[in-house]
């Protein structure tokens, strides 16, 4: 077991993660014909492991990344995030002591069909995953001819866990279909390609990755010259503070400081890519919000969206726009957002759609630099007080606000 320290603004929380991996049983990559029927999946199975569950995907998600290594490499990353099926039941369910599993037959958030990720009693620790363009957007493809492979299955404030296919038995056939198997060693799918490890401690700092990324929003894979999404910026490291609610008046507050380089080509923050730009709810799940501008000199972004919301005086239903907006605090000189569409490189690419990014190293030098978060709401039952802080709306009971953020630098050193 390799642990590896991570930093990872996930959930719009900030929290300090551990990557621990697990022995992996198969990666399976299908490709046979048309893209709806491409299929991924993947395994892993370890006896008398000392691995352990961090984190709850069923109050904060997941997110899922698959990397399929050789001539042609793709990877894509999943989101996981926790909702209801069309049966209104939750798509995760379980607890740490018995396991977690994920069900989306109706493809509510894509391609993830299920996955699962549990430890028994007796010492075996368990993931697996499927995967099919039926359901979703599938990108990852036969390598052809392929080497290996990574998954990782990062739940959203807590721990990450990484399955490596460096060293296992390999079968290709040509474009159609890729498998590796039976993999020797463990090792991290965190910062790039499948290294492979017994038990040594690796710091924070990321190695370079590669600039070809595919993710899962459709369309073509896009080279770019910029490294990431990642946290800390690939290739460097950076320490980071985070206090206050951002669904309450006051907000919370993130500040990103230390950088190590602190000399960049370029050095942009933003959110992790499409599948990750915000969300928010007052009815117990999670709504998608678009990009609404850049205000106040440049130094105030803003998404908006709309939610479902219950009156608990009359057991109304109304639909209300729900509101996030991410201020600069106090900003060192140049330090500003941009819209990152103007960015040669930066969106589209594998930031795509996050339309928005905060420029770190205007001059070259990364500056430390701090952000509020506050989630907003305007229900119609306080007129005329406009959107007022998610903390402040009334509720029917507990779990229905919710609200999702990740944040992650992009570089050229």
């Amino acid at each position: 077991m390799t642990r590896i320290l991570l930093s990872l603004l996930l959930g719009a929380t900030f929290a300090s993660a551990a990557d621990q991996t697990i022995l992996g049983t198969q990666l399976l990559v299908k490709n046979p014909s048309t893209p709806e029927k491409r299929t991924v999946a993947g395994k892993a199975k370890e006896s008398g492991s000392p691995d352990t569950i961090v984190g709850d995907p069923t109050a904060n998600g997941a997110t899922l990344t698959v990397r399929a290594d050789g001539t042609n490499p793709t990877q894509q990353t999943f989101a996981l995030p926790q909702g209801t099926n069309g049966k209104g039941k939750p798509l995760w369910s379980g607890d740490a002591t018995k396991g977690f599993k994920y069900k989306d037959g109706d493809g509510v958030n894509g391609a993830v069909k299920k996955a699962q990720l549990n430890k028994s009693g007796k010492g075996v620790f368990i993931i697996k995953f499927s995967a099919t363009g039926k359901l979703g957007t599938v990108s990852v493809l036969p390598p052809n001819p392929g080497d290996g492979g990574c998954v990782l299955l990062q739940i959203i404030g807590g721990d990450s866990y990484s399955v490596a296919f460096g060293d296992g038995v390999v079968t290709n056939k040509g474009a159609t279909q890729f498998k590796v198997k039976k993999p020797l060693s463990e090792g991290s799918c965190v910062g790039g390609p499948t290294t492979t490890s017994t038990s040594t401690s690796t710091s924070s700092t990321s190695a370079p990755v590669s600039t070809t990324t595919t993710t899962s929003t459709p369309g073509p894979t896009t080279t770019t010259i910029f490294a990431g999404p990642d946290f800390p910026p690939v290739g460097g490291s950076a320490d980071f503070a985070f206090t206050g609610d951002a669904n309450t008046a006051g907000g919370s507050q993130l500040s990103l400081f230390n950088f190590a380089p602190d000399n960049w080509t370029a050095l942009y923050w933003g959110s992790w890519s499409a599948p990750s730009t915000p969300k928010a709810g007052l009815d117990g799940s999670l709504h998608a919000m678009s990009f609404n501008g850049i205000s106040g000199g440049n130094t105030v972004a803003t998404w908006q969206g709309n939610t479902p919301w219950t009156d608990p005086s009359d057991m109304s239903v109304h639909v209300v726009p729900i509101r996030l907006t991410i201020t600069l605090v106090s900003p060192p000189s140049g330090v500003v957002w941009v819209d990152s569409t103007t960015i040669p490189g930066l969106d589209p690419g594998p930031g795509s759609g996050m339309a928005a990014a905060v420029d770190v190293a205007p001059a070259g030098t990364a500056q430390d630099f701090a952000v509020k978060f506050q989630y907003s709401a305007d229900i119609p039952t306080d007129d005329p007080t406009g959107f007022i802080p998610l903390a402040n709306v009334p509720t029917t009971g507990g779990s229905q606000v919710q609200t999702s953020f990740s944040g992650a630098f992009y570089s050229q050193p």
